[in-house]
């Protein structure tokens, strides 16, 4: 799991929040297959994440 804080991208010298683009699904050594991936919005973070 991976928890980004302040994602940005730099568009013409401007530093601009990401609001959309494409998701990379990625494998280490090994040929993965994926099914019935589901995408949901969230509005924040659980508590237990935020915790160091």
């Amino acid at each position: 799991m991976m928890i980004l804080y302040h994602n940005r991208q730099v568009e013409k010298g401007q530093e601009l929040p990401l609001r959309k683009g494409k998701i990379q699904i990625q494998s280490e050594g090994a040929e993965v297959f994926y099914k019935g991936i589901k995408i949901q919005a969230i509005d924040r973070l659980p508590a237990d994440l935020m915790k160091e």
